[in-house]
């Protein structure tokens, strides 16, 4: 079993009953939303994805953004922020289980503080009058917020990186040298169109050619100058950015001989076949079979580490974009929501409604003393995978 945190409060906002209340340490004086940026979502407020063959509901569109904030009441951005996402997550009842299980530990910690000093991010700053937005924002940890609405939503003395899977690929092309395929080459871009607002951005990559590709497309749609130009990237690292295995799946593993027992111990006890399986399994499992408990890290002090190397206040950029994996980023995503985010796929295989999408993974928004809020989060109209067609 994975030896798990069990205090409460993981948003950074909690009450003496456990449940998370916007008011209770927002300061909401100092939000740093970029205008124009801001502005300019309302006409392109997501991203569709040719992975989704779910139809959205209208309330889908009901993006928060800080113009139409300035109209709304409370109750309805509290609408927007959680009944237009009611098609995105399934929600199991065991889910709602074990409400102590708390998988960040204290690599994620209450953000109480409220400076106001200004980042370097190279933004418009302005102020945000729809402060219950962020407030619901930033306190939603059950569903996935779009990135494009979390961004207003970071203070002026904070930092923020986003993790993220990489963009659209065809099924068959998993191998290290595969790249992204033409949606995800038109997601990665229109992505980058709707962040040219915003300052430079941080790019984190791993080996994988379609992490490249991606950052490559985002930078082309965002008109962002940038030192590579062609993938392979010729530097591992640079001013504006960094090649790294540390937001590889291989990081969570503690030996590949001892993930393949993992696999093996699942298929003959279970019939589970898919590669996926072992990473929702045991993001789930308080009591995982002996095979997989050995194949995997203890997340709390694996995710410390990765906090620590890289996502501490002085380390980080005003704002990172990590383009990752969807093995590293799931059990990410599960421990984020306190598993009330359904990704069952080891009890659901070849059902891709239990799996991410593109572009979707956490937010981490960090102060200047290392407190950090951690939110589910996607660039696209729809967090879950849905489809994974061959071409």
């Amino acid at each position: 079993m994975l030896t798990l945190s069990a205090c409460k409060g993981h948003t950074g906002i909690t009450d003496p009953n456990g449940d998370d209340d916007p008011q209770a340490v927002l300061d909401t004086t100092h939000y740093r939303p970029w205008d124009k940026y801001s502005s300019a979502r309302q006409s392109s407020s997501s991203i569709e994805s040719s992975s989704s063959s779910i139809p959205k509901s209208s309330s889908s569109s009901a993006v928060l953004s800080s113009s139409s904030a300035k109209t709304r009441s409370s109750s309805s951005a509290k609408i927007s922020s959680s009944s237009s996402q009611e098609n995105w997550d399934q929600q199991s009842s065991s889910s709602k289980q074990n409400q102590q299980w708390n998988p960040w530990g204290n690599w994620n910690q209450s953000s109480s503080s409220s400076s106001s000093k200004q980042s370097n991010s190279g933004s418009k700053i302005a102020e945000l009058n729809g402060d219950t937005d962020c407030q619901v924002i930033r306190s939603t940890t059950d569903k996935f917020s779009r990135l494009q609405d979390i961004l207003p939503c970071v203070k002026s003395d904070e930092k923020v990186a986003f993790i993220i899977r990489h963009a659209a690929r065809n099924k068959s092309a998993s191998g290290d040298q595969a790249g992204l395929n033409d949606e995800g080459r038109k997601q990665s871009k229109a992505f980058g169109e709707e962040l040219k607002d915003i300052g430079d951005i941080y790019f984190m990559n791993t080996k994988v050619y379609r992490t490249m590709e991606t950052v490559l497309k985002i930078v082309e749609g965002k008109e962002q100058a940038f030192s590579e130009t062609n993938v392979p990237f010729q530097s591992k690292e640079a001013d504006d950015h960094l090649e790294t295995s540390d937001i590889e799946d291989t990081y969570l593993v503690t030996d590949d001989r001892k993930l393949q027992n993992c696999r093996n111990t699942l298929q003959s006890k279970y019939n589970w076949s898919w590669g996926w399986s072992p990473y929702s399994y045991i993001a789930y499992e308080e009591k995982p079979v002996p095979e997989c408990k050995e194949a995997f890290y203890d997340i709390d002090e694996r995710m410390a580490e990765l906090m620590e190397t890289h996502f501490t206040y002085n380390k980080m950029h005003p704002i990172t974009m990590a383009i990752s994996h969807d093995k590293f980023l799931v059990p990410l995503v599960i421990a984020a929501s306190d598993r009330q985010i359904n990704l069952q796929f080891h009890q659901h295989e070849n059902d891709f409604n239990y799996w991410i999408n593109y572009l979707t993974g956490i937010a981490i928004i960090v102060d200047a003393s290392n407190n950090r809020v951690i939110l589910p989060t996607t660039a696209l109209s729809d967090p879950i995978l849905r489809v994974f067609p061959d071409n």
